[in-house]
């Protein structure tokens, strides 16, 4: 089903948006910049909203809910993600995402096209993230998984 396919690349291009230092992998680029990797991965919590024309087409929506983890702390979620994603084309969606860590949220969004890899801008944040800004590269592990790297400027 094309949803779960826009679930699974929106859930990954904004889920890696979620990690913090002392969450996720990380390295310094430069002075101040930071590179997070997180695994998003799928919940129950789904709803497809089919508008217009039945079936999946332009103008649906999906929202959802992912679980955020950094597998080299263990393997309990660091955080969850909501998405909302509206479809926008056959090959299209728009995509906006806040992810909730214990040090703040990280907001996300643009358009995603169904690739296997796709990349959106971080939108900004709050607390240890207000101002945030960069790049979110988002793969796709399998249905339920996602691998996404934020790459956070100075």
């Amino acid at each position: 089903m094309r949803s779960k396919t826009i679930l699974i690349a929106c859930t990954a291009a904004l889920a890696t948006v979620a990690g913090g230092v002392s969450l996720a992998s990380a390295s310094a680029e430069g002075v101040g910049g930071k590179t997070l990797t997180l695994i998003s991965e799928s919940t129950e919590i789904e709803q497809y909203v089919d508008n217009g024309e039945p079936g999946e087409g332009i103008g649906d929506v999906v929202f959802f809910q992912e679980n955020l983890y950094d597998r080299t702390r263990g393997s309990k979620p660091v955080g969850h993600s909501e998405i909302m994603c509206f479809f926008i084309g056959d090959d299209s969606a728009r995509c906006s995402g806040t992810f909730f860590l214990p040090e703040g949220k990280i907001e996300a969004g643009g358009a995603i096209h169904f690739q296997r890899v796709s990349r959106i801008p971080v939108l900004g944040g709050t607390s240890a993230y207000a101002g945030a800004r960069g790049e979110l590269t988002l793969t796709t592990i399998d249905e339920q998984r996602n691998r996404n790297v934020i790459r956070l400027l100075p």
